[in-house]
């Protein structure tokens, strides 16, 4: 008995997702209203059981059309923030951990505008990769950092977030595993 579910589980589903719609909401206003106004102007001129009940239902469902909605959660969106920033941090590992292998000493200091010319002159492909992983790098703390804050999680411990223009590849690959797998922990498989 424990497993049954409600009359409206069982319905089809376009019709169970009508119902937060605002349709619905509207459908259960004016369903409210014509009930609240029959009964009204019933309950005045011949006061029964029958048009007070009309009345406290029409107000009823007034009342839950304004006041009365929940919003639920699709699935799987409260782990939205931390999945979006798991794939940015493994894109960024994947692409640095290529480019330390194939050219190592050009991409030493990953993160120094030294590591890449002036605009105006000629660059390398390296330098280009250097550059285009160093803003997104410089993205990825940004809106982590803001993530950590709006979930109240401590960024004391997290290495990504003390990575500085003078961190070295090393460093910064390491940073960037460790929050890989902090980020992990926080949904699950």
């Amino acid at each position: 008995m424990a497993n049954r579910k409600s009359w409206w589980d069982q319905l089809p589903e376009p019709i169970r997702e009508l119902r937060g719609h605002a349709l619905f909401k509207f459908l259960e206003w004016a369903v409210g209203a014509a009930l609240g106004s029959f009964g009204g102007t019933h309950v005045i001129a011949v006061p029964s059981a029958l048009n007070v009940f009309l009345v406290l239902i029409g107000v009823y469902l007034m009342g839950m059309a304004v006041f009365g909605h929940k919003r639920r959660t699709p699935e799987g969106t409260e782990t939205l923030p931390q999945r979006l920033l798991f794939e940015e941090a493994d894109l960024l590992h994947r692409a640095y951990r290529n480019l330390n292998q194939e050219h190592q000493e050009e991409a030493r200091f990953p993160l120094q505008n030294r590591s890449w010319p002036a605009f105006g002159g000629e660059w390398s492909i390296v330098q280009v990769n250097l550059y285009s992983l160093s803003m997104q790098t410089k993205w990825l703390l940004l809106t982590a950092t803001k993530a950590f804050s709006e979930m109240h999680w401590p960024t004391e411990s997290v290495e990504l977030f003390r990575i500085t223009e003078q961190s070295r590849m090393v460093d910064l690959l390491h940073a960037l595993e460790e929050f890989r797998l902090l980020l992990r922990s926080k949904f699950p498989a």
